[in-house]
């Protein structure tokens, strides 16, 4: 018979079983398909055991009549294992010298099958379970672990596992306990966990492995299981420890001319994380000739996209944003969505906020895991365009989607466009308070880049040695470049800041800082000089005092605020309800019927008596007629009540500190979670609503203080848990007193 492609056997097998169950034959049927009885009394068996799809299989692998017995196989791969940098040259001779005559060809065969060398050049991963080779006797030896894994058999799937040379990325591995695994089959199995299990989880079992392989002499294995703990000690801010680890990672690589040998994908790894740790200790000098090494190591990669996204991400830990979009411009086109996103982050902070925009709209759908980046990256946008309310809304949503890993960062940049925001509606305490509160948070994390922009920003420092300037990251130089430029209120200084952050690929910044440092923008405006701003963003109440800012506190008796000062007018019940409920309406259009039905109800004449009312709050709010009036709605609908105006209320405010208390609380940090939660409540100074009556304001104050009830209660059941009952009792018994709230 002559010999066929497997398609052709598969096809073969299917039709002689199904021609055998339908006549019961196996002598005719086996002579009509010219094939042995035998033969087909096999595929028989094996149809029976695993239907259709145990006929496709090839044929069973068979070790090569050459192949070494396994202790000299043991003594070949324990020389690369041993000595990570060891050529095939050194190898042999070393081989050679111990009466055992090995070609470099049988050499590198061992090494390929334990996965030490050999490497797939189209992947670039820091997971080496991703593009080691696979070998035939491997996929067959995995199949059957996972039959007998289903069989519940776990110790035999274990034993089969551990005889092999080397584990490819198989997920059923992180199911069988690590007692029955050996010790690469358990580093392989935390590579399978990484991302799953949390980072300090992650560094202590790493840990553990690490010393086990360094007991055992297992140094290319004791790097590779280092490199797991490196990523946690750099989610963990350990930046000294994560120094220091990558520096004896890096001597284990070294032959004895000092050079670094060996994976070239472990090796380019080594040196992003090297990068972020120097960059962590502001040592930017040491974490760009980091980056110097990685592009030459990129040439070894023919497929270097991923590579190039991992390099990505160094040059933004360190602040370069010009060179990170330069990167992700050239793989954009991958279509991958932490590429694209990234890509929509680098957009945004470059200023080209409908660009940004535009790029996460063609992967919305894409973007799961990646929703509070997006969030952030539209936050980001929609502050440069001067739209303040949705900034403020997607940072406090960034909050509120927030996951334990990358929080730091994001709570970073969340808490400066909050801070931006209500800089921009010339709420300075708020800003200046946003700016401090997360400090403490910094220094804990180690994050001294974001520090030091905090600093630049408040007036800390207004200026840098000429020994630091060459570890300054270009955020942190044009957060001084424009304190100077509000110092001297010289024009060449805000250019100079201003040409700077367009050089740098930084105007995102630039706009952002701009809002804590306006002073600049004001004597260039006075001098009737362009400033090169958005016009929307140059029309913000920060740059121009008479344009309106409105602040409704009514979580207690009601207060409004123009521009930072009280409007001391008393409100009647039914005035500060109407506010309250045109506040929180604000920029949607609030049709006439609605207002009259809730306000009005009874009048004979509600239109005549709500004009003379709308003049009223006109008055006392001190607006124009055309930032509060009514209009046709759209396409033929009703008329409506437009607002146009900045406003903002201490519910929003307390909505946005409650959602920084819930992510802290996720991130593990309870004290500072502790200290959000108490703000937030703090903010409440008696009933909301109060001699309202209305029925908008009977639906709200439940809907409010329902909410309120709901946090407190399980605030303090958190309290409780923690033993700190009498905090617990002290908070419910002052959230009792405010009147309505019924606990």
């Amino acid at each position: 018979m002559l010999c066929k492609p497997l398609k052709t056997y598969s096809e073969i097998r299917i039709k002689a079983v199904k021609a055998y169950l339908s006549s019961g034959s196996i002598k005719e049927v086996a002579l009509s398909f010219n094939i042995h009885p035998w033969t087909l009394k096999r595929w028989v068996i094996w149809y029976k055991e695993g239907g259709e799809d145990n006929l496709k299989r090839g044929k069973k692998y068979r070790k090569p009549h050459n192949r070494f017995n396994a202790r000299i196989e043991k003594r070949i791969m324990l020389l690369k294992e041993e000595n990570p940098s060891i050529t095939l040259s050194e190898a042999k001779k070393i081989l050679n010298r111990e009466g055992l005559n090995v070609s470099t060809k049988g050499i590198w065969g061992v090494w390929k099958r334990y996965g030490l060398t050999g490497f797939l050049k189209k992947k670039s991963t820091p997971s080496f379970l991703e593009y080691i080779a696979e070998i035939p006797k491997t996929t067959s030896d995995i199949k059957d672990a996972e039959k007998a894994l289903k069989k519940g058999n776990i110790k035999k799937a274990a034993q089969i596992l551990n005889a092999l040379p080397a584990c490819p990325m198989i997920p059923f591995l992180e199911k069988i306990p690590d007692e029955f695994l050996s010790l690469p089959r358990r580093v392989e199995k935390l590579y399978i966990l990484f991302g799953r299990i949390s980072f300090l989880e992650l560094k202590k079992k790493a840990r553990r492995l690490r010393k086990q392989a360094e007991n055992k002499g297992l140094f290319y294995l004791f790097v590779r299981v280092g490199v797991l703990e490196c990523f946690a000690l750099q989610e963990l801010q350990e930046s000294e420890k994560l120094l220091l680890l990558t520096h004896k990672l890096k001597s284990r690589l070294r032959n004895k001319r000092g050079i670094i040998r060996g994976d070239p994908n472990l090796r380019f790894i080594i040196l992003i994380l090297e990068g972020q740790a120097y960059g962590n200790l502001l040592q930017i000098r040491e974490s760009l000739n980091c980056t110097r090494k990685c592009k030459v190591l990129l040439r070894s990669f023919p497929y270097i996209a991923e590579g190039q996204y991992w390099l990505t991400t160094l040059f933004s830990h360190i602040g370069h944003h010009k060179e990170t979009a330069e990167l992700l411009k050239q793989i954009v086109s991958k279509q991958k969505p932490e590429i694209i996103s990234n890509y929509a982050s680098c957009l945004s902070i470059n200023g080209e906020y409908r660009t940004a925009l535009a790029t996460l709209k063609k992967i919305e759908i894409q973007l799961k895991g990646f929703t509070s980046q997006a969030s952030l990256i539209r936050a980001m946008c929609f502050l440069g365009q001067g739209k303040i309310q949705k900034a403020l809304s997607f940072a406090q949503l960034a909050f509120k989607e927030s996951k334990k890993e990358g929080f730091r960062n994001q709570y970073h940049i969340a808490t400066m466009i909050l801070a931006g925001g209500y800089a921009a509606l010339n709420e300075k305490g708020k800003a200046k308070e946003l700016l401090k509160r997360p400090i403490p948070l910094l220094k804990k994390f180690r994050m001294e880049r974001d520090l030091l922009v905090r600093q630049a920003l408040l007036g800390k420092i207004s200026h840098i040695s000429c020994d630091e300037k060459e570890n300054i990251t270009p955020p942190i130089r044009l957060a001084l470049l424009l304190k100077k430029a509000q110092e001297t209120l010289k024009i060449k200084d805000y250019r100079k800041a201003y040409n700077y952050a367009q050089s740098q690929k930084i105007m995102g910044y630039f706009h952002l800082y701009l809002l804590f440092l306006p002073e600049s923008v004001h004597h260039i405006l006075s001098k009737g000089k362009p400033a090169h701003l958005p016009s929307r963003f140059l029309k913000l109440p920060v740059f121009l005092k008479d344009i309106p800012a409105y602040h409704l506190r009514f979580l207690g008796p009601v207060r409004v605020y123009r521009n930072g000062k009280s409007i001391r007018v008393n409100l009647s019940p039914k005035e500060a309800a109407f506010l309250i409920h045109l506040f929180l309406g604000q920029r949607k259009e609030i049709p006439l019927t609605s207002i009259y039905n809730n306000f009005w109800k009874n009048s004979k004449n509600p239109e005549r008596t709500f004009s003379h009312f709308l003049v009223r709050i006109r008055k006392y709010l001190k607006l124009s007629i055309r930032s509060l009036y009514i209009a046709k709605g759209s396409f033929g609908r009703e008329k409506s009540l437009y607002f146009h105006s900045h406003i903002t209320t201490d519910y929003q405010y307390y909505k946005e500190i409650l959602a920084q208390a819930k992510a802290l609380l996720r991130a593990g940090e309870w004290g500072f979670a502790k200290r959000e939660y108490m703000s937030a409540f703090k903010l409440f100074r008696g009933e909301p609503f109060k001699k309202m009556y209305d029925n908008w304001s009977d639906d709200k104050r439940l809907e409010i203080l329902f909410g309120y009830e709901t946090e407190i209660l399980s605030f303090a059941k958190k309290l409780n848990s923690r033993g700190r009952t009498e905090e617990a009792e002290r908070l419910l018994k002052k959230a009792k007193r405010s009147e309505g709230c019924k606990m």
